[in-house]
């Protein structure tokens, strides 16, 4: 069993390859165009985003991944390693944290195998 599985969001910036060779998990945060939500993962066409970028009347804003994406991967990862190390954003950046936190409320019990720390 694996000691520590790290867990980040999309604002690392760590590219999908690296993160599949490192094991690291990337929640997504969303992009929100409008009423168009794209979210920050690997099928992000980059062409059609920063398109999107030239021609929006208004510059997008960010939206932190639920508390239920954070939820989803730490119970992947309960059981198959000792510790999950979950870093985020600063939270007087970016809600990110807050979900991470409230997720690891949701995921974690007094029996779970796993320590979880955001």
């Amino acid at each position: 069993m694996p000691k520590v599985a790290i867990v980040t969001d999309s604002t690392s910036c760590i590219p999908h390859e690296l993160s599949q060779e490192l094991g690291i998990r990337v929640v997504p945060l969303t992009y929100v165009f409008g009423d168009t939500v794209v979210a920050d993962d690997p099928t992000l066409d980059m062409a059609d985003f920063y398109r999107r970028l030239q021609t929006s009347e208004k510059p997008p804003t960010t939206s932190p991944a639920s508390p239920g994406a954070y939820v989803e991967t730490f119970e992947e990862l309960i059981g198959s390693v000792e510790a999950i190390l979950c870093i985020t954003v600063s939270p007087r950046f970016s809600g990110m944290h807050r979900a991470a936190t409230v997720a690891k409320g949701m995921a974690v019990t007094d029996s779970s195998p796993t320590r979880v720390e955001i």
